[in-house]
């Protein structure tokens, strides 16, 4: 594992961010993953490979509050999507950047027309979270958008053009929900028939089923159905509410999510979908209030110091992270409690099995990752953390491996790349024996039968810790009771392992 900080050399990272606001993609069709981040003054960063400055810089209008990679258009070309709190919806295009970096590969900043997004188109401010997705099963990416009013909504791009390459027309409003609790995260999850869900967090580890109904209501609204008529169907419930736990969290709580994790070979892919919650079992309610140029934590009755409006204000508490494994609303596969305040959900394979660990991240920067069997590893990054995401990013070698990706308070970014670990599960040294052809070849050579147990660990034992007491003993067996040096006729293995 290698670490990059693009503050090594004294580049910030502009004003605060939040974890919406970053993300790792291949915002070009490349195959390999840039880090596209926003931040509260404006300004889109795109970073690639081991270079500590940012490829690209855009403008957008307003405080970025969501950045995505994605087909939004459908038509087979990703776009670099960034909607501030105000509402500005940006599209970007980065495949048609400048033709002519500079000399380090940078691009030119002064071409104001480069800098502006391609398309631009105002929707309800106050933006949260968003996600680019299939989220009705018809195989086009929709754009779903949560809001600090707890309103969730879905759009769709009308295109106007049948140029691939060029983009023309505008967002179109699907659906709108209203939700009882505050919107954290957004994420699709595939429902028992293997159809995609769609799944927004809920405050108290509980989280909501969105139906997708616009196409139900269109033909409705079509058909010119009389809703007096007899025998007309109830009104379609488009929000199911679940509670993950009989117990009941604090409602107070915000709760973060992720869905679609991958376990594996096809045949372990049927049914409801693998996804995780995390929420805080509270005990001690408190303010935090994070300033961009510092971190405190105050009381309830001493806020005046604290921002009127502050990206990385959250209530914190004293008490204990639950995090949860689950497959479909009724089958809870594992539980862990954690001690650290959590503000951040990922997913990444870092086995290279085909199973996606879930990794947490806390604002103190200690990490999590949690394999499918409840295995846990810790990792600590170096500062304090205000926004985090993982994912695989082409650092070095010309690909991608997997990442963790912290942005601190102090407005820098850390890449840890290459984060792979040869196994999560506990394991010991005779079992990863067993695994090396060369090692049963070592045992018939030293006449030890690879069935005993027994006298493989002794081996082991006398190998690891004494070595040249096992030297001198396998060296006297190679004489013969004259005292005559035999060794032409043994063989002897130092070391073995």
């Amino acid at each position: 594992m290698g670490v990059l900080s693009n503050g090594g050399a004294g580049v910030a990272s502009g004003g605060p961010q939040r974890s919406s606001a970053s993300c790792l993609s291949d915002s070009g069709l490349q195959l390999l993953n840039e880090l596209v981040v926003g931040d509260t003054n404006g300004k889109l960063y795109v970073y690639k490979n081991d270079d500590s400055k940012p490829w690209a810089v855009r403008s957008c209008q307003g405080m970025l509050t969501c950045v995505g990679v994605g087909d939004i258009c459908n038509k087979g070309k990703n776009l670099v999507v960034a909607v501030s709190a105000e509402g500005w919806f940006h599209l970007f295009d980065l495949t048609s950047t400048s033709k002519h970096p500079d000399a380090s590969g940078h691009h030119e900043l002064a071409a104001a027309e480069e800098q502006k997004p391609v398309f631009k188109q105002h929707i309800p401010a106050n933006t949260k979270v968003m996600l680019i997705n299939d989220i009705d099963g018809d195989g086009k990416c929709e754009l779903v958008v949560g809001y600090t009013d707890r309103v969730v909504r879905a759009f769709r791009w009308e295109d106007w053009s049948e140029n691939s390459d060029h983009v023309s027309g505008q967002l179109l409003l699907l659906k709108k929900w209203l939700l009882e609790g505050q919107v954290d995260s957004l994420s699709v999850n595939p429902g028992p028939d293997g159809s995609p869900e769609m799944m927004v967090s809920q405050p108290g580890c509980g989280y909501a089923i969105l139906l997708c109904t616009w196409d139900s209501e269109q033909q409705a609204t079509t058909e010119g159905r009389d809703n007096s008529a007899p025998g007309s169907e109830a009104p379609i419930r488009d929000v199911i509410l679940h509670q993950t736990s009989g117990r009941i969290h604090n409602k107070n709580v915000s709760t973060h999510l992720i869905g679609s994790i991958a376990r594996g070979s096809s045949s372990e892919n049927s049914g409801s979908g693998l996804f995780a919650l995390c929420t805080l079992d509270v005990t001690d309610e408190k303010i935090m209030g994070c300033c961009p140029s510092h971190c405190h934590l105050l009381s309830t009755t001493a806020c005046t110091t604290v921002p009127a409006f502050c990206l990385h204000q959250t209530l914190i508490a004293d008490g204990i992270w639950t995090l949860k494994l689950m497959e479909g609303a009724d089958k809870l596969l594992w539980s862990v409690q954690v001690d650290h305040q959590l503000f951040a959900l990922e997913k990444l394979d870092v086995t290279g099995n085909g199973h996606e660990e879930v990794i947490a991240c806390a604002w103190d920067g200690q990490t999590y990752i949690i394999d499918h069997n409840r295995t846990v590893a810790r990792f600590q990054a170096d500062e304090n953390v205000s926004a985090f995401c993982a994912g695989l990013y082409a650092c070095k070698g010309g690909s991608n491996s997997p990442c963790l990706v912290y942005v601190s308070f102090n407005q820098k970014i850390y890449i840890y790349w290459d984060v792979q670990l040869e196994r999560m599960e506990s394991t010991n040294l005779l079992k990863i024996l067993d695994c090396n052809p060369e090692f049963g070849s070592l045992l018939q050579q030293l006449g030890v039968e690879r069935s005993d147990v027994s006298a493989v660990k002794n081996l082991i034992h006398k190998t690891l810790y004494f070595p040249e007491k096992w030297q001198q003993s396998s060296t006297t067996q190679c004489q013969d009771p004259a005292g005559i040096d035999s060794s032409a006729h043994c063989t002897v293995v130092q070391d073995p392992l």
